[in-house]
């Protein structure tokens, strides 16, 4: 048979039509990553419980779901199959088993679930209780809290209609910045006059969804964000994992314990224990020739019981065994271990066990290797190879006993430095995206371990500079990136190193290195307003402010943080702060003669100027905005003058001017590739159009906008294209799809908590388009049609507006 005409093959094209990852939709359906790449290459034929979850996860309508089922069972021909299409994105939603559409972000397990099958029937159950909104899973580190914590959420996910969401906190330092973290992770954005907390629980509010917060005892005094939550949410639910309980009321716990190690005397049974399979399957994972004999079965319960039970330690010990043999590896425990607790007898048992094993562990690499896991811990929430080769690559000094002296040794190549730290399982390695490729992260114990030892040998502060540097640099650069044709991806890679920016940023502050400190805030200020995290970029701003002497700062950065200061606050609603630092940073740019800086500036002020109706004071800024990009041959400012002159002439009348000011502007957004404003530019040019009752070319550019803005999360003109679509389907007489889409409108206004702008609905009235499908459209027709709107979500909503596209 032709590969295309596979079961694997359309599999593939249906995952990517959704643009998922192997790794996403593993995840989702709840497989190893390894089963679904077999499925897809034709090595694996889904058993029907697989195909169940397939069809599920993979959006199928129920027509197509049966009709698929039948293909993967080999009860009907593969070309009866309809074709998913060949573009990423194209459909872009899953659905829960209660028919609606869901999101669920958990992370693909690398590994299966060895025993544990008790702890996770309760906890699950316990969780499916109406009565029971937060569970607290704790226990001893290294104990398996997360893994089981995953589990649980992957096998709840079909259950919420709203998805499952695990939010890692392991990397974040700060309780303060739970609220940001969380909305990142949920896809939040903050908006004008509410606070990224109040963002969250207005998004949380009507929602059927399990929350994961995922190593929360660090950051205790943040509880009471997680209590508001559950408030103010009452289809909420909560798990937690933590070292200690929360004290919160209506918290229950679960206490995990480390794996039963049966008794030594009993083979069959020993060989069915949980913590000796888990040695085994780990083991042979290392060694595929390893094979658990009757006369090993005593050793390896000997090695499970000198662990503890301790999973992570048991994973650690396994991972040896292509070098040592059971007996070897059990040898060199007893011998070490003894040691090791000498000095830490203050710890908890468990805990002490635990780090054992990580020293024991540590101690069988080679001195460079070590160094190279010490100053890997600099990284927060991991690393890609290039940071790793620019922060760490440098020699180092050991003592020589036999000698009295010290010698400088080099680094191993960076590459065989992490090849032999993951097959030591000291570092887990994740596949994240072209641009970033393949990402280290290294288990936050083993992390804090490695700290201890950099600092040991005073490389601390040598390593936190020498990050803060590369994320410096790096950070700059990614903002480069953010308007050009590679944003999407940019977006996410900044979304991946947003740990990392903030620890170097927090350093620089802390060692009052304000130039770096001014430039990381800088940049991580332009991410957070792509992103809407106003209030996080506008605090770290606020940090940094009181550090721009300037004797020690150039002009031009000191204008620069006032002017991204400015803009977020004017993001906020909080238009005083922005026109008090933009007329300081304009004041600057000008000083210095920045005319790139100073177009900037006009262009901020003159949004202020059109959403106060200040249209005089609005075509003035813009202009000399305009002006000054061309000069300077600034197609980005060029783009932006555009823009703002264009809905200042709209807003005025004057509709043949702002078509042409629109039309410029898509040309020049089209020349850089810039996503977004292609998106701005489009849905601009769909309101003249409607103005002018071109309803084809109206809904050809909402559409085009639609999708572009759906791909970049850019949700406030993603709704704007829907409010076209509605006109234009009350135009062309699509009414009962028009009260649907309306419906889908009030949802997003709702979720985005945004006040549509009377100037926006003054030239083209939304509010018209309703009023004439009340009118028109029977009550009880216009009523479910706009309840069944309202009630989709946002994936759901874009592909009834892009199936409906032809019919306007």
């Amino acid at each position: 048979m032709d590969k295309s005409d596979s079961l694997g093959y359309w599999v593939r094209r249906r995952r990517k039509s959704l643009d998922l990852t192997q790794e996403e939709l593993a995840g989702r359906v709840g497989c190893a990553v390894v089963t679904l790449r077999k499925i897809e290459a034709d090595q694996r034929h889904p058993s029907r419980q697989m195909a169940e979850r397939l069809a599920l996860c993979l959006a199928l309508p129920p027509d197509e779901k049966t009709l698929f089922l039948a293909v993967a069972a080999g009860e009907r021909p593969m070309d009866r199959l309809y074709n998913p299409p060949e573009s990423p994105g194209s459909i872009t939603a899953v659905r829960s088993s209660a028919g609606s559409y869901a999101v669920h972000k958990l992370p693909a397990p690398m590994t299966s679930l060895i025993g544990r099958t008790a702890e996770l029937a309760a906890i699950v159950n316990c969780l499916r209780r109406r009565d029971v909104r937060l569970h607290t899973l704790t226990g001893p580190v290294g104990v398996g809290k997360t893994r089981l914590a995953i589990e649980a959420g992957l096998r709840l996910q079909q259950e919420l209609p709203d998805g499952v969401y695990l939010v890692a906190l392991a990397s974040i330092q700060d309780p303060m910045l739970v609220p940001s973290v969380t909305a990142t992770v949920l896809g939040v954005r903050e908006v004008r006059g509410r606070s990224i907390v109040q963002s969250v629980v207005d998004y949380l509010a009507d929602k059927e969804i399990l929350l994961i917060f995922d190593n929360f005892e660090h950051l205790r005094p943040a509880a009471n964000f997680l209590s508001g939550l559950l408030e103010c949410a009452p289809g909420l639910r909560m798990l937690v994992t933590s070292r200690a309980i929360l004290h919160l009321y209506g918290e229950h716990e679960y206490v995990l314990a480390p794996m039963p190690v049966p008794e030594a005397n009993s083979p069959s049974g020993a060989a069915e224990a949980a913590s000796v399979r888990l040695f085994c399957e780990r083991a042979q994972a290392a060694r595929a020739d390893f094979c658990l004999t009757p006369d090993l079965i005593p050793i390896v319960v000997q090695i499970c019981r000198r662990l503890d039970g301790l999973p992570l330690a048991i994973e650690l010990a396994a991972a040896r065994i292509k070098l040592f043999s059971p007996q070897e590896l059990l040898e060199r425990l007893e011998r070490r271990l003894p040691l090791l607790t000498q000095g830490t007898t203050d710890l908890p048992p468990h805990t002490q066990v635990l780090i054992n094993a990580i020293a024991w562990s540590y101690g069988l690499l080679s001195p460079s290797e070590r160094m190279l896991l010490n100053r890997l811990a600099v990284f927060m929430s991991g690393f890609n190879h290039s940071a790793a080769e620019a922060v760490c690559s440098f020699p180092f000094s050991v003592q020589v006993f036999f000698t009295g002296r010290e010698t400088t040794l080099a680094l191993p190549e960076i590459t065989h430095g992490l090849t032999v730290l993951l097959d030591h399982s000291l570092l887990l390695r994740q596949e994240v995206n072209a641009v970033s490729g393949s990402r280290f992260v290294m288990l936050e114990i083993i992390r804090d371990y490695a700290l201890e030892q950099l600092k040991a040998v005073g490389e601390l502060e040598l390593l936190q500079r020498r990050h803060a540097e590369y994320f410096t640099d790096w950070a700059e650069q990614a903002v480069t990136h953010l308007y050009g044709p590679e944003q999407a991806v940019w977006l996410k890679y900044m979304e991946l190193e947003a740990d990392n920016l903030r620890a170097a940023l927090s350093w620089s502050l802390a060692v009052n290195q304000a130039e770096m400190a001014v430039r990381i805030a800088c940049a991580l200020g332009v991410f957070c307003r792509r992103r809407g995290y106003y209030s996080e970029g506008r605090a770290w701003l606020e940090q940094v402010l009181p550090h721009m002497e300037p004797a020690c700062l150039p002009e031009a950065l000191r204008a620069r943080t006032l002017q991204t200061a400015g803009s977020l606050a004017y993001r906020q609603g909080d238009s005083s702060s922005a026109r008090q630092w933009l007329e300081e940073s304009l004041a600057l740019f000008r000083t210095c003669a920045d005319r790139p800086g100073i177009s900037r500036v006009l262009f901020d002020l003159g949004w202020i100027a059109i959403d106060q109706a200040e249209w005089s004071e609005a075509a003035q800024f813009n202009q000399e905005s305009l002006a000054l990009a061309r000069e300077g041959n600034d197609p980005l400012g060029m783009y932006r003058a555009l823009t703002n002159l264009g809905w200042t002439r709209l807003c005025t009348g004057e509709q043949s001017q702002a078509a042409e000011l629109f039309g410029e502007a898509n040309e020049i957004a089209g020349r850089l590739g810039h996503t977004k404003g292609i998106a701005v530019s489009l849905t601009n040019l769909a309101w003249i159009a409607l103005y002018q009752e071109d309803l084809e070319r109206a809904s050809d550019q909402a559409t085009a906008g639609l999708r572009l803005c759906h791909l970049l999360g850019e949700k406030e003109v993603l709704v704007e294209c829907l409010e076209i679509l509605v006109i234009a389907a009350t135009m062309g007489g699509q009414l009962e799809h028009a009260a649907r889409l309306s419906g889908a409108v009030q949802a997003l206004w709702d979720a985005l908590k945004i006040q549509p702008s009377t100037t926006q609905h003054s030239i083209l009235s939304y509010k018209g388009a309703l009023e004439t499908l009340r009118k028109e459209l029977p009550r009880a027709v216009f009523a479910s049609a706009w309840q069944d709107g309202k009630e989709k979500s946002l994936d759901a909503t874009v592909i009834m507006a892009l199936d409906h596209s032809h019919a306007y």
